[in-house]
């Protein structure tokens, strides 16, 4: 079950970790933004497939790189993905990268406003 309580951009904990410069975390989002849907679709082929090695490296990747800026509820949904890959639990796995999946279209919008 996902957790509400997570917002979709979390700015102070985001520039907390780039030491508060805005340009880096600039940068940082763009990589992310070119890198991430690639990462959310590989996610959800290993899940539909029961890849849990592809699945676990995905998932990973995506919780690392969203938690730099600041996608605290996509790194949670990423890490409950990546929990199941190493535990090689198939339960609910195409359900939870759906979840994956809403978490980064709502990091998106919120990065949008924040970048506009």
């Amino acid at each position: 079950m996902p957790n509400t309580d997570l917002c979709a951009f979390d700015l102070d904990q985001a520039l907390s970790t780039v030491d508060g410069d805005h340009e880096l975390l600039t940068e940082l989002t763009e990589l992310f933004l070119e890198d991430a849907p690639g990462l959310v679709q590989q996610i959800q082929g290993a899940a539909a497939c029961n890849d849990f090695d592809e699945l676990g490296r995905a998932a990973h990747t995506l919780k690392g790189s969203v938690a730099t800026i600041g996608g605290r509820a996509l790194a949670e949904a990423a890490r409950r993905l990546e929990d199941r890959a190493r535990d090689e639990d198939g339960t609910e796995l195409v359900a939870l990268a759906a979840e994956v999946r809403a978490a980064f279209e709502q990091l998106q919008e919120a990065l949008a406003s924040w970048t506009a």
